[in-house]
């Protein structure tokens, strides 16, 4: 029966061989450098992007693109990055707070956050090196703490620039009929891909309540 398989393999649709392949985002070139000449201290509260829900009781989310209008900031360092603030709906502390940032083709914001309270006070930071790797996204996940109003995205500067190699693997679906049975054929794929932290990607930020135990 193998050998039928391999025999007519080849004449399936090639959409049938993505069938498990994910949709790629749009690819953009890295932003190196922030535009303006002097950036802001700290960052501003106002305006803040509103989280949603796309029916009741689904997880807030809200998505931030960073472009070249971003606003900036200056981290402890020095170094300049772009930044956008999430309001967090009132809820009880203890949700989690997850943060994604995509590749854009060859192009990863290179996050860092920072957690303020009501009156836009410091209360936590989030580092870059607290992100870590699914497939091709960096992804954080954190408890949402007492008094924790607002979420800074911000560009950790000091990392922009650098390349990191991925190798990503890739579920693929087919099948073909053997007689009048049709057999799935599953097999997965490994490629390489180079990334770029840049000051500009996409990032989506979910909050969502503790699963409750069974």
């Amino acid at each position: 029966m193998s050998g039928a398989i391999l025999r007519l393999l080849p004449v399936l649709p090639l959409a049938a061989l993505l069938g498990g392949c994910m949709t790629a985002r749009e690819a953009m070139t890295a932003r190196l450098e922030v535009a303006a000449p002097a950036c802001a201290a700290a960052p501003s509260m106002a305006p803040a992007s509103a989280m949603t829900q796309k029916k009741k009781d689904a997880p807030f989310e809200a998505t931030i693109r960073f472009s070249d209008a971003a606003a900036c900031v200056t981290d402890a360092a020095g170094n300049k990055g772009v930044y956008a603030v999430v309001d967090l709906p009132a809820g009880e502390a203890g949700r989690i707070v997850t943060v994604t940032s995509y590749a854009m083709g060859q192009t990863i914001f290179s996050p860092r956050l920072e957690f303020r309270d009501a009156q836009g006070a410091l209360v936590r930071e989030v580092g870059r090196g607290d992100f870590m790797f699914s497939g091709t996204s960096l992804q954080v996940q954190v408890r949402q703490r007492e008094g924790e109003r607002f979420l800074v995205i911000a560009s950790d500067g000091g990392s922009v620039g650098k390349t990191v190699e991925q190798i990503q693997a890739t579920r693929v679906s087919s099948g073909t009929m053997v007689g009048a049975v049709y057999v799935p054929i599953n097999y997965g794929v490994e490629g390489k891909s180079q990334l770029i932290f840049a000051h500009n990607g996409e990032v989506t930020t979910t909050l969502a309540p503790v699963p409750k135990a069974d």
